[in-house]
């Protein structure tokens, strides 16, 4: 059953007896669909993130929303990124264009590829944005903490905002500030350059326009999202409907988060100072 099939109007009448639509969410991207899934593909130690409690105690962020969003020294490991990417070892074959025995190493394989770009593509990568490194790394980090704060919500309001954000994140802000430059820079034909492609390229690249647009919705038996994009860069060919399916939705967004975080973390590595 896909996320937000059960998406039902309902009417409630108020005391001024105004009435008013309401949505009971289904499981598109409520808390099993959605919530459990992500955090299992991009496990952090909610200690780690904004302050917060050990996983579980569901407390308030302690720190200010302005501050930074890790403790210092947060770190994740690869090797358990790359464990949770494996599920997805026929989509990373079938769509990226991964051989076999590279699909078992995402996460590894691209921070390694980063940590090890020469100097002048390493620059080029972080002068593409007025944007400090740390500051992109705190905004992906903030993020999955706000998930992991809302992944146990039945509320249907907070669960549609996290479709919204979970959306603009993986496919409009990094996209913007991670792939384009990253694909750019990247050596031809590693897996980096491959996975940033298929990341900037259509579908994506059309889900991405979409959703900077708001020419999105949910499918009508609400088993995954429509959209409406151009295939071209012309403005003025017509705008195509796409369907993407939760399990294509998910792979996306779990590439993208991965390869986000690899790629981040690693130049931080090699450029620690850097403002």
């Amino acid at each position: 059953m896909g996320l937000v099939r059960k998406a039902r109007v309902r009417r409630v009448t108020y005391a001024d007896g105004a009435e008013h639509s309401s949505r009971a969410m289904g499981t598109f991207f409520g808390p099993r669909q959605l919530s459990q899934p992500i955090r299992r593909r991009f496990w952090l130690p909610r200690a780690t993130v904004l302050g917060l409690c050990p996983k579980g105690h569901g407390a308030a962020p302690q720190s200010h929303p302005a501050t930074s969003a890790r403790a210092p020294g947060a770190t994740m490991s690869y090797e358990r990124l790359d464990e949770q990417m494996k599920e997805f070892a026929p989509a990373l074959a079938s769509d990226v264009g991964l051989r076999a025995d590279e699909t078992p190493k995402v996460a590894t394989t691209i921070a390694a590829e980063v940590r090890f770009l020469d100097a002048p593509s390493r620059t080029s990568v972080l002068d593409a944005s007025p944007v400090p490194l740390a500051a992109r790394l705190d905004e992906l980090l903030a993020f999955q903490a706000w998930m992991d704060l809302a992944s146990g919500a039945s509320n249907p309001v907070i669960v549609r905002a996290q479709v919204i954000v979970q959306n603009y994140v993986c496919f409009v802000y990094l996209a913007e500030a991670c792939f384009r430059a990253l694909r750019k820079g990247s050596k031809a034909g590693s897996m980096t350059r491959r996975c940033c492609e298929y990341l900037t390229n259509n579908p994506v690249r059309a889900f991405r326009n979409a959703v900077a647009h708001s020419n999105w919705t949910y499918a009508p038996d609400f088993s995954g999202l429509v959209f409406w994009a151009r295939k071209g860069e012309n403005k003025e060919e017509p705008m195509v409907r796409f369907d993407v399916t939760h399990a294509q939705l998910t792979f996306w967004q779990a590439l993208s988060r991965t390869a986000a975080y690899a790629a981040y973390t690693s130049l931080e590595s090699v450029v620690p100072t850097r403002k």
